[in-house]
């Protein structure tokens, strides 16, 4: 990776960082659109299906541990909804540098779109919101149920849903830095003239 890719890989993670860290105290902890980008299938797809995407923490063995003691602590879901809201409007999106490449989502496996996904193996993530935009190429894998950043998204999105699709398939997104770049978000619509 050279030192331009990098620059826009902590460019974007602050922008998400940011954005999460207002939805998690504006918005009840909901996404915002910067959370959910239109996934392209193909590295030179122009459809697809727009996702919530999960950007992940370095560090995930301790948030692991805490989200299943949580989960075993209270059986009720707004009890969960509200601890969860509470970790992540502290401190948790405060530095952009302790989020790892890696982005995942929860799909239910017999989505026509996981399963394209998948089948194609790489994607375009293009996230557009609030007059900033990353057009970010991605590598799709299916992480194992034992894999930490599965473990994680599970746990995370069960946080907020209890009702979680099942079976459920954990897709994969590595970031092709060298291949993304900043994009110009869709302008706003001009107010109709009476």
């Amino acid at each position: 990776m050279i030192a331009s890719d990098k620059t826009l890989e902590h460019e974007f993670m602050h922008w998400q960082c940011l954005s999460r860290l207002f939805g998690a105290r504006q918005a009840a902890g909901y996404p915002l659109d910067e959370a959910k980008p239109l996934v392209c299938y193909g590295a030179d797809g122009d459809t697809g299906v727009e996702l919530t995407i999960l950007i992940l923490k370095r560090e995930l063995d301790h948030l692991v541990a805490q989200y299943k003691h949580n989960v075993i602590k209270t059986r009720d879901p707004i009890e969960r909804f509200e601890w969860v809201v509470k970790q992540l409007s502290s401190d948790y999106y405060q530095k952009a540098e302790s989020f790892q490449s890696t982005m995942t989502a929860l799909c239910p496996v017999e989505a026509p779109y996981a399963q394209k996904l998948l089948a194609e193996g790489e994607c375009r993530m293009v996230f557009r919101a609030r007059g900033d935009g990353y057009l970010v190429p991605a590598k799709v894998t299916q992480l194992a149920a034992d894999d930490v950043r599965a473990q994680f998204t599970q746990l995370h999105n069960f946080h907020f849903n209890h009702k979680q699709p099942q079976p459920h398939v954990i897709l994969g997104f590595e970031p092709m830095w060298e291949q993304a770049h900043k994009i110009a978000a869709e302008p706003e619509p001009e107010p109709e003239q009476n």
